[in-house]
């Protein structure tokens, strides 16, 4: 199951109680000597850094890492909550429990009535907006959508987040009086989707043309980032930039019409699936407007292969950590002095008030104050923890204190294992150097 250790889904962060200074002997940090058993490397280090931990096969507890709903929101969509359980009798109608039944969870309620974890919400979102009744021409499109778990008995698990039993979704349900409405209404959320993998979080990906699957429709596309250890793949033409996934590829079909030359077999891990469904589910509830059948889109973005790709994609070894700085455990750390002389303590404390102080950390700071580690085994803590700004306060900083205090001050970057060591910077610039970074 995914225990969730903090409140949820904001702006592409860990939401925190506010304010809250974060100190590392308070937290479940991992260890630097953890060795996960696992080849994949984003496997490795979601659990070494605990930001999971196995509870049983294919089944895992998540560190909740926000995503999405400020870009959703800002296109109009509204945020609702459906229920996990869904009534056999509810996917009977939708001619879908058949093809679902041996990947779907099943229990009897008392009067033996028989229910599913969900794995997929087309069926209740479309019934719920159908018992809504008429509505003003204007609510369209109507666009909803929810953060939570989904489940699917999978046969074969592994690999962390990439085939897990229990799984955090993103999932996002259109409504449009018209099919020329819907077909701007798909271009709007999946224009949304390259906003946030491209704009705010800074990543390399592919759209490629995909098979409908088990979940109809007319078209789909799904959202593909590079992954060194994937068993997953799509064909990409580097020329025109087309592909397809590798069961349409499979099937035999291209990405286009370019020369072979241009074509390449990339391997992926898929993070996102957006489907045209017309009027599919609508016909089978009944969901209308003035007599006619509305016309739907569903969209879906999975959160925990989304970060095992970004990490996979991102980290630079099995020890050390990377992410985009949106969705960085912490923005900056502050590792305090081994020795605990009060003037040295004193400055380290006021450092950490100055940081508090400025609106774009609050929240995002970690203090290692545990002083019976040494400082430079902290400092490598913090920095396979992905945190991008580390200030160290340490002896060299004590013996400056007759003068002018300063700190030495590190970063870290994709791609990179080490920290870097960017130099001395005095009090009074903290500030300017994290407002510039």
């Amino acid at each position: 199951m995914f225990y969730l250790w903090c409140s949820l889904y904001s702006d592409l962060k860990i939401r925190r109680i506010k304010m809250r200074v974060h100190r590392a002997s308070t937290m479940l940090l991992g260890s630097l000597d953890v060795k996960a058993k696992t080849a994949q490397i984003f496997h490795q280090l979601m659990l070494s850094k605990a930001l999971i931990a196995q509870e049983h096969k294919g089944i895992y507890s998540i560190l909740p890492i926000e995503v999405i709903e400020t870009e959703l929101n800002a296109i109009g969509a509204y945020k609702i909550s459906m229920p996990i359980l869904g009534a056999k009798e509810m996917w009977q109608k939708a001619g879908r429990w058949s093809t679902f039944e041996s990947e779907m969870f099943h229990l009897n309620d008392k009067t033996n009535q028989v229910f599913c974890l969900q794995p997929t919400h087309e069926e209740m979102v479309t019934k719920l907006v159908a018992e809504q009744g008429e509505l003003r021409k204007a609510i369209y499109p109507l666009m909803l959508y929810q953060m939570g778990p989904k489940f699917r008995d999978e046969t074969v698990v592994g690999h962390g987040f990439l085939r897990s039993r229990e799984f955090l979704m993103n999932d996002l349900y259109s409504f449009d009086i018209t099919e020329e409405n819907a077909s701007d209404t798909y271009s709007l959320v999946s224009e949304v989707y390259q906003r946030i993998f491209r704009d705010r979080l800074g990543i390399n990906f592919y759209t490629v043309r995909a098979d409908t699957g088990n979940i109809g429709g007319e078209m789909s596309h799904e959202y593909h980032l590079p992954c060194r250890t994937s068993h997953d793949s799509i064909a990409y033409c580097a020329k025109c930039s087309l592909g397809v996934n590798h069961d349409l590829l499979k099937s035999g079909e291209k990405p286009c019409c370019c020369d072979e030359e241009y074509t390449s077999i990339i391997k992926t891990i898929e993070i996102a699936h957006t489907f045209q469904l017309g009027d599919l589910f609508t016909k089978k509830f009944g969901a209308k407007h003035r007599g006619q059948l509305l016309i739907m889109n569903c969209f879906g973005i999975g959160i925990g292969r989304l970060i095992a790709a970004l990490i996979d994609s991102m980290s630079p070894s099995a020890r050390a950590l990377r992410l985009p700085y949106p969705l960085t455990p912490f923005k900056v750390a502050v590792i305090l002095p081994n020795k605990t002389q009060p003037e040295t303590m004193a400055f380290a404390q006021d450092i950490i008030g100055l940081l508090s102080k400025i609106p774009s950390l609050q929240d995002d700071i970690f203090v290692d104050d545990r002083l019976d580690n040494s400082i430079g085994r902290r400092l490598r803590v913090a920095a396979n923890l992905g945190v991008p700004h580390i200030l160290v306060v340490g002896n060299r900083t004590a013996r400056k204190l007759t003068s002018q205090p300063t700190v030495e001050y590190y970063r870290t970057e994709a791609y990179i294992d080490e920290p870097i060591s960017v130099g001395d910077i005095e009090y009074f610039e903290i500030p300017r150097f994290i407002a510039e970074m």
